[in-house]
C-alpha cells in the first residue's frame, strides 16, 4: 500500500513490469521487491536510468567537464599533464556520483583528457562499452580494487614485466608494446563493491584487480579517518608513481583535487553560509547518500 503523499510513477524507458511509486521528496521506489535476479537488474536499470535522466535535467546550469556551476569552472585553471608511463584511464562511476561536483574522479578527464574515458554504473550502453574496451586487449587490462584476490603493485609490475619482457623501465612508453588500460571504480565503499559484483558475475570481465597501501591521510575534501580510504585521483597517482612515473605529474594530479576541493569551499548558496556541496541529495534514486569514501586500498571495510 503506498504511503501518504506518494503516487504511482512510469520511469522514462522502463524495463521491468514492477511499478513504481514517487513521494513528496522525488524519491523513487519500487512497488514490490523483484521476483528474480533478471528483474532485480531491470529495476535497477530503471531507477539508475531515471537518476541520470533526472540530474542531467537539473544539471543544464553546470560545466559538462568539471561538473561545477558555469559561473565557478575550474577548467580554464587545469592544464592536460604530460605522462611517461603509457596509461590510458577508464573511470567507471556509480550513477549517483555522475555530474557532482564533488566527485574527483571527473578531474581524470581535466588532467589527461586524450587518456581518460568516464563511464556510469547504471548508464544504458557503458557497459557494453566497457566490456569492448577491455576485449581490445586483456592481457593489459588492470582494475585499481583491493578484492581479496587483488594482487600488490610489486606482483603487478612483476607481471607486467614478465608479460611484455620489458627493461627496467619497462612502464615507459615503447612504440611496439601494448597500452596499459587502468579501469578504476568510483564510488562509495559500499557501492564500488555493489559494482564489482556486477562486473564479475553479470559482466564476467576477467580483470586482475591491483590493491595499494597508502601511508598517509587523503587530502579529499569528503575526510577520510584513515590511511587506507584515499580517493579516487589519489590512488591513481600513488599507482602511477609506484610505476615510474615523474613525481611531478603524480603531485599535479593531486593538486587537481586540491583545486577541486577550493571550489567547493567556495560555494554559498544563496542566504546562505560557505559550505562543502552535496549534491548527492538533489536527487533521490536511493535512500539517504553516503560520505564519500572513493577507495578503501588496504581491502578491508
Amino acid at each position: 500500500m503506498q504511503g501518504s503523499g506518494e503516487t504511482s510513477v512510469t520511469l522514462p524507458e522502463q524495463r521491468s513490469a514492477v511499478g513504481y511509486r514517487c513521494n513528496s521528496l522525488g524519491t523513487v521506489r519500487p512497488l514490490r521487491r523483484p521476483a528474480d535476479a533478471h528483474e532485480k537488474q531491470a529495476v535497477f536499470s530503471d531507477m539508475a536510468g531515471a537518476f541520470i535522466k533526472q540530474k542531467m535535467e537539473r544539471s543544464q546550469h553546470k560545466c559538462s567537464k568539471c561538473w561545477h556551476p558555469k559561473n565557478r569552472c575550474i577548467c580554464q585553471k587545469c592544464s592536460p599533464l604530460n605522462f611517461t608511463v603509457d596509461v590510458r584511464f577508464t573511470m567507471y562511476l556509480h550513477y549517483t556520483e555522475f555530474l557532482t561536483a564533488s566527485d574527483d574522479a571527473k578531474l581524470m578527464q581535466l588532467g589527461a583528457p586524450d587518456l581518460t574515458e568516464i563511464l556510469i554504473y547504471g548508464k544504458e550502453g557503458d557497459d557494453e562499452r566497457l566490456e569492448h574496451l577491455v576485449q581490445e586487449n586483456p592481457s593489459s587490462t588492470f582494475l585499481l580494487y583491493p578484492s581479496p584476490e587483488a594482487i600488490t603493485v610489486e606482483e603487478f609490475l612483476s607481471r607486467w614485466q614478465g608479460q611484455q619482457k620489458f627493461s627496467a623501465d619497462c612502464m615507459q612508453k615503447q612504440a611496439s608494446q601494448p597500452q596499459l588500460h587502468l579501469v578504476v571504480l568510483d564510488g562509495t565503499w559500499r557501492r564500488t563493491r555493489m559494482m564489482l559484483r556486477h562486473l564479475t558475475r553479470h559482466l564476467k570481465l576477467p580483470i586482475p584487480h591491483i590493491k595499494l597501501s597508502p601511508t598517509t591521510l587523503s587530502v579529499y575534501s569528503r575526510t577520510q579517518a584513515q590511511p587506507d580510504r584515499i580517493c579516487t585521483v589519489e590512488a591513481v597517482a600513488l599507482l602511477l608513481q609506484e610505476m615510474g612515473e615523474d613525481a611531478g605529474t603524480c603531485r599535479s594530479l593531486i593538486s587537481l583535487v586540491e583545486l577541486n576541493n577550493q571550489a567547493l569551499a567556495n560555494y554559498v548558496p544563496k542566504g546562505g553560509k560557505k559550505r562543502v556541496e552535496r549534491e548527492d541529495s538533489e536527487v533521490s534514486a536511493e535512500a539517504a547518500p553516503e560520505v564519500k569514501t572513493s577507495l578503501s586500498l588496504g581491502g578491508g571495510d
